[in-house]
């Protein structure tokens, strides 16, 4: 076979044939008079090559859908023949008439399914609904022919007993708008198809689409050797070569390039059929074992099967109409550097059981590191008041103290315990925020007034802001308070009001307290403390038996207490 993909020579062969057959086909009078293929009989002799054309056809292309076009397309073209060769040899008027009605039956049937066909040949999906309007307009026009008898829209006989002597009516400029329109269509679709291909070769079949224009304008205007040219077999030789050109061009789809394909040297593609019969093998000594055969499921498209013996070989079995394609792959490599990951990631799965567990190693050393390092904090903040918990505890054991000092080492040890246990819990807050909420700082305050209740000391706390406190200055606060409540611990009864609350950059702290001290000791110690304490502002007075004191803390921590 001539390989048209590089060699045109075969396809402008079949062109030239075509032209010479359409020329002979015009001067056929002249040329040929009474020979068989100017008779009635050359339509007859048609068929038998129109047949076997058109099962070639079934076995050229590959497309399921194009194929049942195809064969309806050759089927159309043979009752055209059937059509001409009885017309030619019945001498009913009416028989006659609806014959030549019928011409246009294939005529413009097969242009709807080349179209058709061009259209899949791209698309497999085309739109249904553009399809059905093209088909409805061809079978309305095929209708409108074959009722010409009833309303002569399409041609318009002056004397019904003959059948050549007529004229063209409107309907017939449809159809020929019609047909035009379809070529068009066709032309557009096949640049479609090429569009990413040189395009010259297309001038073979662009031109026939010219040629059959101008003949059927030739013929309409009566031009005496077009008029009296055979009409059908000039159209149905045209509609040969349009769609034996398609696929010579691979216009539309064919197996004609196959061999080109298991030429191709190492190919190791074999196909079989349907009962593993190889059709088609590669030169080579490659063959397919029978537990391979074995193992195809015929209801799978496209599976892969390892041979028993040779796990590095690997048969791609894809499914194709009557059979299967079974392509050969060398997959040694590929189980080599298969065998090579699993060995790495064993290595890896490894290595990240050991980095897991060095993390979980290291997640617990933390935890004891911060563990340890609140632990040592809330030890260095609280060793004070321990200490004091401890000596006051060993006095009240060890030494005979009336019951008043007793009452107030205990008095000091709750004050100690409650500050211990507030603490402890605004340095376990610290740890993890910087900052405390409002109700929080609260509880912490009530609670000290209430650990100081034993101690004769009464007192009322007013928290009001809304806003979270820095821990820095709840430290303060805190400090601050218990400084002052150890201090009256040595009075008979005290009074405290405590209101602390805020603006937009302090917070303020104000307390009053009553106490009664003849010769003043209290008042006057209290106040050198307060003088000492580092605040942004400060504010004291105080008489025999009470203190106010007024102290701001800039807001961010900014107090050392």
């Amino acid at each position: 076979m001539i390989n048209i993909r590089n060699n045109k020579l075969a396809l402008i062969l079949f062109f030239v044939i075509v032209l010479i057959l359409q020329i002979f086909l015009i001067f056929k009078l002249e040329v040929l008079n009474n020979i068989i293929f100017v008779t009635n009989l050359v339509h007859l002799h048609m068929i038998l090559p129109l047949t076997l054309w058109g099962y070639s056809l079934y076995y050229r292309i590959t497309d399921l859908k194009i194929r049942r076009l195809s064969m309806v397309f050759v089927l159309l073209l043979i009752l055209w023949m059937i059509l001409k060769f009885y017309k030619g040899i019945t001498d009913n008027y009416e028989h006659i008439e609806i014959l030549w009605y019928l011409f246009y039956l294939p005529m413009l049937m097969n242009l709807y399914i080349y179209n058709k066909m061009l259209v899949y040949s791209y698309n497999n999906n085309p739109n249904k609904i553009i399809d059905k309007v093209l088909l409805l307009i061809t079978c309305l026009l095929i209708l409108l022919v074959l009722t010409n008898r009833n309303h002569n829209i399409v041609f318009i006989f002056s004397d019904v007993t003959k059948p050549s002597i007529y004229t063209y009516n409107f309907g017939y400029n449809l159809i020929v708008i019609w047909m035009v329109f379809l070529s068009v269509l066709s032309i557009i679709n096949m640049f479609k198809i090429y569009k990413n291909r040189k395009k010259y070769s297309l001038i073979y079949i662009l031109i026939f689409f010219i040629l059959i224009f101008i003949h059927n304008r030739y013929y309409v205007l009566r031009i005496p050797r077009i008029f009296s040219s055979d009409f059908s077999l000039m159209y149905t030789i045209v509609f040969i070569y349009l769609l034996e050109a398609s696929i010579r061009l691979n216009i539309l789809p064919g197996n004609y390039y196959y061999n080109e394909v298991f030429n191709i040297p190492n190919l190791n593609l074999f196909i079989v059929d349907n009962n593993f019969n190889i059709k088609y093998q590669p030169t080579g000594n490659n063959t397919i074992p029978h537990d391979v055969f074995k193992n195809i499921k015929k209801d799978i498209i496209s599976q892969e099967i390892y041979s028993k013996n040779n796990k590095d070989i690997m048969y791609k079995v894809d499914k194709i109409d009557g059979g299967f394609s079974i392509k050969i792959i060398d997959v040694f490599v590929i189980n080599k550097l298969m065998k090579e990951v699993n060995t790495k990631s064993i290595v890896i799965n490894r290595q990240n059981k050991i980095l897991t567990i060095e993390q979980d190693l290291k997640r617990k050393i933390t935890k004891q590191k911060i563990s340890s390092n609140i632990k040592n904090k809330v030890d260095e903040v609280l060793i004070k008041k321990i200490d004091l918990i401890n000596e006051y505890t060993d006095l009240i054991y060890g030494e005979d103290l009336s019951l008043q000092q007793d009452y107030l080492l205990l008095a000091y040890i709750k004050i100690f315990v409650g500050y211990c246990k507030n603490k402890a819990s605004l340095i376990l807050k610290g740890m993890k925020n910087k900052y405390i909420s409002s109700d929080d700082f609260s509880i912490i305050m009530h609670n000290i007034i209430q650990d100081s209740y034993t101690a004769k000391i009464e007192g009322q706390v007013f928290v009001t802001i809304n806003n979270d406190i820095d821990i820095n200055n709840v430290h303060s606060i805190f400090d601050i308070t218990n400084n002052i409540l150890e201090k009256c611990t040595r009075f008979s009864k005290s009074n405290l009001f405590l209101k602390i609350s805020e603006n937009k950059q302090y917070y303020t702290y104000d307390v009053i307290i009553d106490v009664y001290d003849i010769n003043g000791i209290f008042i006057f110690k209290l106040a050198n403390i307060i003088q000492n304490i580092k605040v942004s502002t400060k504010k004291i007075s105080y008489d025999d038996s009470s203190i106010l004191i007024n102290l701001s803390f800039k807001k961010e921590g900014d107090v050392n207490a």
